[in-house]
C-alpha cells in the first residue's frame, strides 16, 4: 500500500531592528514582513510584550504578507530591556514566532511652574506646594530646594499619591534684603531629574528700637 509523506514548510519571519521607546509612551508595533509557501492559507498575530501577561492583536495585511504597522500598541509603565514575541499562526494549525527586542528609556519628570513670592529679611517663608508628573507610572521621587543665598539646600517631604512636592514640609529665613533665585528639584529613582525656579524678593525690615523708661533731672546737672 502505498503512503505519501507531506512535510510542512515553515513560515518565515523578517528579523525586526531593535526597537526603543519611552515609559509611558505609546508604543507601536512596525511593519513586519513574513513568508508563507502556501497560497490561501489564512493567518492571525498576537504580541506578548514581554513586561508581563499583556498580549495584543496585530492585524495581518496581504500583497505582500505582513504585520500592518501600528496594528498594536503597547504602554511600558518602567524602563527596561525586554523581548515582545510576535506569534502568526495559520488556518492549519501552524505558527511561527520572532522575538523583539525593545528598549525602554526612562522619562525625566516636569516641574509645575512656580510664581514668584515675597518675603521679609529675617522671617521665615516656605514655598507654596508645587505638583510634578512623570510618565514612568511607578518611579519614585525625592526633592531639594536651593534658596539662592548660599545656604545648604532643603529637603521637602513628597506626597506620593499625588506627586506633588510638599512645601510647607520646610521653611528658609533670609538674613538680607535682596532678590533671590530659587530652585526646587525633583529626581527620579532613575537619576533623571527638572528643576522648576522662581525670584523671592526679599525686603528690609526696618531696626526696632526699644522703649526708653522716663527720667527725671534737676536744672544746671
Amino acid at each position: 500500500q502505498f503512503q505519501a509523506i507531506v512535510s510542512y514548510t515553515q513560515m518565515t519571519i523578517a528579523l525586526v531592528p531593535n526597537q526603543v521607546t519611552t515609559e509611558g509612551a505609546t508604543y507601536l508595533i512596525p511593519e513586519i514582513q513574513f513568508n508563507d509557501p502556501h497560497p490561501g492559507y489564512l493567518h492571525t498575530a498576537s504580541i506578548a510584550w514581554g513586561d508581563g501577561p499583556s498580549v495584543s492583536a496585530a492585524t495581518v495585511g496581504t500583497s505582500p504578507l505582513r504585520i500592518v504597522a501600528g496594528s498594536a500598541s503597547h504602554v511600558f509603565v518602567d524602563n527596561m530591556s525586554v523581548t515582545a514575541t510576535l506569534t502568526i499562526s495559520d488556518n492549519m494549525g501552524n505558527s511561527e514566532s520572532r522575538a523583539i527586542a525593545i528598549g525602554v528609556l526612562n522619562a525625566a519628570p516636569v516641574v509645575a511652574a512656580m510664581p514668584g513670592m515675597t518675603a521679609v529679611e529675617g522671617s521665615p517663608i516656605s514655598i507654596a506646594d508645587v505638583s510634578f508628573t512623570d510618565a514612568g507610572l511607578i518611579d519614585t521621587h525625592t526633592a531639594s530646594i536651593s534658596w539662592g543665598d548660599a545656604s545648604a539646600p532643603s529637603v521637602p517631604t513628597i506626597n506620593a499619591a499625588s506627586r506633588t512636592v510638599v512645601g510647607s514640609s520646610v521653611s528658609h529665613t533670609y538674613a538680607d534684603n535682596g532678590s533671590y533665585l530659587v530652585t526646587l528639584t525633583v529626581t527620579d529613582n532613575d537619576g533623571a531629574s527638572a528643576t522648576s525656579s522662581m525670584t523671592v524678593v526679599v525686603s528690609n525690615a526696618a531696626p526696632v528700637v526699644a522703649a526708653m523708661p522716663g527720667m527725671t533731672a534737676v536744672e544746671g546737672s
